[in-house]
């Protein structure tokens, strides 16, 4: 039998033989050239909004509804920087879909940004830090805070065109296992950048200098 591998909130991050979900307005858009760009020419959008093309094979889903899959019908989850837009509450709801698609044995890979790695860096005065983006030690606490992400400052409408920019979480390893364990999860691990059980991780991960690499067995 085909091995089944789902990848949820994939963005752009998408590799052939895996069934993407995202819920981003672009997905749509990308298929209106003409809307998309009428959009960018009244400054409605951003220019890497704009420049952005999804691939024709994401179904535009919102997960925190549920996954349109049955019971213990998936071999891999794959999630990469989304959980962190979640409440504690739709992150468990959300995890807890995984759960039940997933087949015993099977396993589930999460990324997110690594809140030890933030603050393990604004302690050492790192100004040249990816996130920090700062040059001088006096700014680097409002940098900082800046990294965390939990406030969106965006106009309105490009809110609504593109949303879940902000964070409502952060995790460490800890926190995230945790969370996962809550879910349903077992044999919860601790990985590295492009390290692990999940297929195609060598295509799938991305940001390294920022993110946590967690894999979850459902036994």
């Amino acid at each position: 039998m085909a091995t089944v591998k789902v990848n949820i909130a994939c963005g752009t991050y998408v590799v052939p033989g895996w069934i993407n979900y995202d819920r981003s307005l672009n997905i749509v858009l990308s298929r209106y050239k003409f809307l998309k760009k009428l959009l960018y020419t009244f400054r409605l959008t951003t220019r890497e909004f704009y420049e952005t093309t999804w691939p024709s094979n994401v179904i535009r889903r919102d997960v925190r509804k549920g996954l349109p899959l049955h019971n213990e019908s998936v071999d891999f989850v794959y999630c990469s920087h989304f959980i962190e837009h979640l409440t504690r509450e739709e992150a468990i709801k959300v995890l807890r879909e995984c759960c039940r698609v997933l087949k015993h044995g099977g396993w589930i890979r999460i990324s997110c940004p690594d809140l030890r790695i933030l603050a393990i860096k604004y302690l050492e005065g790192d100004v040249n830090f990816i996130l920090f983006r700062s040059s001088r030690k006096d700014e680097l606490s409002h940098a900082f805070i800046k990294s965390l992400r939990m406030s969106d400052e965006r106009p309105f409408y490009q809110k609504i065109i593109s949303p879940c920019l902000s964070h409502r979480c952060m995790y460490d390893f800890d926190s995230l296992k945790s969370l996962l364990i809550a879910s349903g999860f077992n044999s919860v691990e601790k990985r590295l950048f492009k390290e692990g059980v999940t297929p195609d991780i060598g295509r799938l991960d991305n940001r390294p200098l920022e993110s946590l690499y967690v894999e979850a067995q459902k036994l």
